[in-house]
């Protein structure tokens, strides 16, 4: 983790394991993991020690890689991601407050077919289902009065068919179409 003079601080941390399973197939696991606090200077760019930005962010993912036939590979992909943020300004000497939420997540699965039928021409086709959830909080408080700002949680998914058609007409040369 890192510290800086106005109190900001970050700790992160990420891995990533590639293993074998067998001669045609392997697994690739990460993990990535962020924890940051900012000061946030007033519009004025007034130093204000008291008015914080805070960040979480985790983030996951497993691949699976086979192999069954020498021109065909296959990848079967998930991934999570979790992320949080927060604006905190505590009631100041000025009568301004401030405290904004914003809370996340999403989940992908990918089912991924590399073809190759000639040493130029490959096939990418595949299926991407994804989910993303997301919901926000704020309230304010100033001179013009009170305000506050609510998003319910809110939920999108969506399904994705695809196919590209990769050709290498020459090194330097590339068709692609899908």
């Amino acid at each position: 983790g890192t510290s800086d003079k106005d109190g900001a601080s970050s700790t992160e941390f990420s891995s990533r394991i590639v293993t074998p399973l067998s001669s045609k197939l392997s697994a690739d696991f990460t993990f990535r993991f962020i924890d940051s606090m900012t000061e946030i200077d007033d519009g004025s760019f007034a130093d204000n020690p008291h008015r914080k930005n805070y960040l979480t962010q985790a983030e996951t993912g497993t691949t699976l890689r086979w192999e069954p036939l020498s021109f065909w590979s296959q990848s079967l992909s998930g991934r999570y991601m979790y992320l949080s943020r927060k604006d905190y300004a505590p009631l100041a000497q000025d009568g301004n407050a401030s405290d904004y939420r914003f809370d996340s997540s999403s989940q992908e699965l990918e089912w991924r077919n590399l073809i190759t039928v000639t040493s130029i021409n490959r096939i990418t086709a595949g299926i991407d289902v994804s989910r993303e959830t997301g919901s926000s909080f704020g309230y304010g408080i100033s001179t013009y009065g009170t305000s506050v700002s609510q998003f319910p949680e809110k939920s999108a998914s969506t399904t994705g068919l695809f196919a590209n058609d990769f050709l290498e007409i020459m090194r330097y040369m590339t068709i692609s179409a899908g």
